[in-house]
């Protein structure tokens, strides 16, 4: 995937965290990316198969993919807009 922002991933989370308010996992489900950034599901998951948004699939015992993981500030770097306060669809 070609680098579209080149800032240090140390400086991703501290902002995120920032807008958030508290500690961000290493990685996160699909749900917490909803919850986080006030977005459907479906859109998270239309970002993973498009390659938008990387990702690592956890498989369950019969091969299928059960979950997604992706790092929070690929998410940040995404859908971040929405948590700035003119944008904010979480309050």
């Amino acid at each position: 995937m070609d680098v579209i922002v080149d800032i240090p991933r140390a400086e991703l989370r501290a902002a995120l965290e920032a807008f958030l308010g508290n500690a961000v996992p290493d990685t996160v489900t699909v749900p917490w990316v909803c919850n986080s950034f006030g977005i459907a599901d479906k859109s998270v998951r239309h970002a993973i198969k498009t390659g938008k948004l990387p990702h690592t699939s956890i498989k369950s015992r019969s091969g299928s993919v059960s979950m997604y993981l992706v790092k929070p500030e690929d998410a940040f770097l995404l859908w971040g807009y929405r948590l700035m306060p003119q944008n904010n669809v979480l309050t």
